[in-house]
């Protein structure tokens, strides 16, 4: 799972370099789009970020341990 976060994390990080350009154009050449832009490319960097960090953790998988027996979970309002 950590392979596919990880070209996420590297074709959003791509997007958001060339959404960075772009920003920058428009606000450079006054363009009346630059606000929206802007706010794609917030966007895009907090999905990179969050494609990063998913790609570095490890994924939450449980673990078998030998002779555990299963249980079940039962919910007492104590009285």
């Amino acid at each position: 799972m950590s392979a596919l976060f990880d070209l996420s994390w590297k074709l959003a990080g791509a997007f958001t370099a060339l959404c960075v350009v772009v920003t920058l154009f428009a606000f450079v050449t006054k363009q009346q789009w630059r606000f929206r832009a802007f706010g794609i490319t917030a966007f895009m960097t907090l999905l990179t970020v969050g494609f990063l960090t998913l790609a570095i953790l490890p994924s939450p998988v449980r673990e078998r341990i030998p002779g555990a027996t299963s249980y079940q979970v039962v919910f007492d309002r104590g009285g």
